[in-house]
């Protein structure tokens, strides 16, 4: 099993509807991808019954290297979305990747060998 922490950033520095909207959605689709487990944290809204899902923290799960290359296709699409979103991925070894602007294939290769490497015990 791979895993991989996820967090939305708005390097905006501002809170913002539509930046919450475009991670919100990141973080929905990225539930929906069949061979990767999604656990997020939820933070409870003081005064009212809600509850907000937190856009950091996210843990990913996986039995495939290549499934993650999901998280990609998903960042570029809450890029276009929202122009001040980074997506950054912690590895276990406390190292840090940000997906913005790498392309498909460097993404996918930079998650591959870093997820190798830990399984290894490099």
């Amino acid at each position: 099993m791979y895993s991989i922490e996820v967090s939305i950033v708005n390097s905006d520095s501002t809170s913002s509807g539509a930046f919450e909207s475009a991670a919100t959605s990141f973080v929905e689709e990225l539930g929906s991808v069949p061979d990767l487990q999604v656990t997020t944290q939820t933070k409870r809204v003081e005064g009212t019954r809600g509850v907000i899902t937190l856009l950091t923290g996210i843990i990913v799960v996986g039995i495939k290297i290549g499934a993650f290359s999901a998280i990609y296709a998903l960042a570029k699409d809450l890029y276009a979305r929202y122009v001040n979103a980074e997506v950054q991925l912690k590895f276990k070894d406390g190292s840090v990747l940000t997906l913005k602007n790498l392309t498909q294939k460097e993404a996918e290769e930079k998650i591959a060998n870093h997820l190798k490497k830990l399984e290894a015990g490099d």
